[in-house]
């Protein structure tokens, strides 16, 4: 139900930060400053989360779903196959969305 959704916020989150960081490509040793600067924005700072959140909920299917199409979920691995998609999407999703906050979080301090 939700990779529709998903996949439409990360392909809208992956023409904003290449719009942000690659198409206008700031200076050398510039890349953090001009990710603080995108990140100023409290829209973009959402995008940024709720692509977090995505990543999270397209591997959560894209594990299981990778197994069943090689043919590799059975019954007695299937709990096993699912716990490592639950932990990797929240490893990965969560840190990918934890991180634009931590750096917002971070330049406000300094």
């Amino acid at each position: 139900r939700w990779l529709p959704f998903s996949g439409g916020v990360l392909l809208l989150f992956l023409a904003v930060h290449l719009g942000q960081l690659r198409w206008s490509r700031p200076p050398a040793g510039a890349e953090l400053l001009a990710i603080e600067h995108a990140l100023a924005s409290p829209l973009a700072l959402l995008l940024y989360g709720l692509a977090g959140v995505a990543l999270a909920l397209h591997l959560l299917h894209g594990v299981e779903s990778a197994h069943r199409s090689l043919g590799w979920l059975e019954a007695e691995n299937g709990p096993r196959i699912r716990r490592l998609g639950r932990s990797l999407a929240l490893l990965l999703g969560g840190g990918f969305t934890l991180l634009p906050f931590a750096l917002v979080f971070t330049s406000a301090s300094r």
